[in-house]
């Protein structure tokens, strides 16, 4: 950090996520704004429990089995190959477990389409553990795809998420 003092001097104010982020020798004052989620845009509102079951419903997730989840892009610091990991390890012992991998592919990250695809590999490589199935047909043929992959324990694979 301390590379980029030189480069922030010529400023009066500097921002940073936490203090051990201030580079010692900045001669303007440092501002402390930790990273926060905007309660009021839509990606973040609460729904009504019925909706929440309706919505869950789309994507053949079944809201009276287990669910083990992560939300986040596909990116390595964020290791959803992990994630698969350990929900294979959960289901020796919770065989009615359901995994949902959900995220959207942020237009700023050129790799997040080929993380995805190495999520996808990862998600069916392995004999016996959970297969892939491609979909990115919508509406009655996709809704069809899911069920038939959480009857079989197989994790469903689609540009939109991973869910078993």
């Amino acid at each position: 950090m301390a590379r980029l003092a030189p480069y922030l001097n010529c400023y009066p104010d500097a921002v940073f996520h936490m203090p051990g982020y201030v580079p010692e020798g900045i001669s303007g004052r440092p501002h402390i704004l930790p990273p926060a989620i905007d309660p009021l845009a839509p990606k973040n509102m609460a729904f009504a429990p019925d909706d929440a079951v309706y919505i869950c419903e789309q994507f053949g997730i079944d809201v009276d089995r287990p669910l083990l989840c992560q939300v986040s892009r596909f990116d390595p610091w964020k290791d959803p190959l992990g994630v698969i990991d350990a929900y294979r390890l959960v289901k020796q012992e919770i065989p009615e477990i359901q995994l949902a991998l959900v995220g959207s592919m942020a237009t700023d990250d050129p790799e997040g389409w080929d993380y995805f695809n190495a999520t996808v590999s990862h998600a069916g490589r392995r004999p016996g553990h959970p297969s892939p199935q491609q979909s990115q047909q919508r509406g009655r043929d996709r809704g069809q795809c899911l069920p038939v992959a959480l009857r079989r324990g197989h994790p469903e694979v689609d540009p939109r998420g991973v869910s078993a």
